[in-house]
């Protein structure tokens, strides 16, 4: 399985974005809004220059997608705060999909753009998503009556150096994977 990571293009990739966003609300894992095919593409071309959105495509096939945006963006004290979110096909989840969206993309970015504290918000029910990011070292901070869980991890030199250090020095790097021509 070749799993390719990239960043989201509005015009290819909105239309795959906004049905794996239906089929995640009709399963209940998630609070993201439905969007249109365009109304996602708009969404996309808005992006500010410390948010990203990161698709995944196996073996040609769009496979999930992962987002990256900065909290509270009115003020400088929350420069380092982040928070994201993944949502992967039915058919490609425990896969390796996740982690590679993680790993190629939101990972780097989130080191290149400065971002120390990110956060996910995660339905409490959906224990695969909970398990997830506890895998990647993410830790419950507290539930939210109406989000569900909250998680958040530090992406510091001691967690996190020893997954980026082989993200990004492996095959020959140093390379940002999420740059890929």
């Amino acid at each position: 399985m070749n799993i390719c990571v990239e960043h989201a293009d509005p015009a290819s990739d909105a239309g795959d974005i906004s049905r794996l966003i239906g089929v995640c609300r009709a399963e209940r894992r998630t609070v993201l809004n439905a969007y249109t095919p365009e109304e996602e593409a708009e969404y996309l071309r808005s992006l500010g220059p410390r948010d990203a959105v990161f698709v995944a495509i196996v073996d040609g096939e769009f496979a999930g997608f992962a987002g990256v945006a900065a909290r509270w963006t009115y003020t400088d004290r929350c420069r380092h705060c982040a928070e994201i979110g993944t949502w992967v096909t039915p058919s490609h989840r425990g896969k390796g999909v996740g982690r590679a969206l993680w790993e190629s993309g939101v990972l780097p970015w989130c080191r290149e753009k400065g971002f120390t504290h990110v956060g996910a918000a995660v339905m409490a029910h959906n224990t695969g998503s909970i398990a997830f990011y506890e895998h990647l070292g993410f830790t419950e901070a507290r539930t939210d009556p109406e989000l569900g869980l909250v998680m958040r991890i530090e992406v510091t030199e001691d967690t996190l150096m020893p997954l980026y250090n082989r993200v990004m020095y492996s095959e020959g790097g140093p390379h940002p994977p999420y740059l890929k021509d």
